[in-house]
């Protein structure tokens, strides 16, 4: 019982000693050496999960996820076979390589889109412009009334535009249309000039006529 006290206060002690040694500029760079942490994941074709790669770390970090540790190997961490869907909370934790062992400068986050089943489906023809039809991963997983609904939805709006379309094609005059529509305008105007000026034309014929002979 002694030798367990007093191992336990040696190990107290030595966890008090590392602490103190921890020195304000040896965190400000460990704070420094994080921010350049960087994430991104993958989607596995084998496994059919997703990988999150986790890289620029030193060995003076580790990674600690889901009660395990994952030390890096050439800067880099692999946590493999992530849930679709899934947001992952990582710890970026200081290791036995600094004196500042086990302080936890960052915080890393990933959320892991959900797997587009619909992506490309046959259903998908004459639709792709549909963002679930093009996107092979989604922030939200769609059911099947969802996506249905969306292609209805599309092919109403397709419909209506082909409607517009052949309703400008119907109602925008030909050439000739246009040229009869000129005549018909410009028809009438004329008629009643000619006959005006006939009239007119005539009557004088007349009158000088008489004047001629005297009458």
């Amino acid at each position: 019982m002694k030798k367990l006290l007093v191992f336990c206060l040696m190990l107290f002690s030595g966890l008090l000693v590392m602490e103190a040694d921890c020195e304000y500029s040896e965190l400000r760079e460990l704070n420094t050496l994080a921010s350049y942490i960087q994430t991104n994941y993958e989607f596995n074709e084998e496994s059919k999960k997703f990988d999150i790669t986790v890289t620029n770390l030193t060995d003076k970090f580790y990674i600690f996820y889901e009660n395990k540790y994952y030390e890096p190997s050439g800067g880099t961490v692999i946590i493999s076979g992530i849930d679709e869907g899934t947001r992952v909370s990582a710890e970026v934790v200081v290791s036995v390589n600094s004196e500042c062992y086990n302080e936890k400068p960052r915080m890393l986050f990933v959320n892991i889109p959900y797997v587009n089943q619909y992506y490309k489906s046959n259903l998908c023809v004459g639709h792709e412009s549909l963002h679930v039809c093009n996107s092979r991963f989604l922030d939200y997983r769609i059911s099947e009334t969802t996506f249905l609904s969306l292609i209805n939805e599309d092919n109403k709006v397709n419909e209506d535009d082909k409607k517009d379309d052949d309703k400008i094609k119907v109602e925008k005059p030909s050439f000739v249309d246009k040229t009869f529509e000129i005549v018909k305008d410009y028809s009438i105007p004329f008629v009643i000039v000619v006959v005006v000026s006939g009239l007119t034309i005539s009557f004088y014929s007349v009158i000088i006529r008489k004047i001629k002979h005297g009458l």
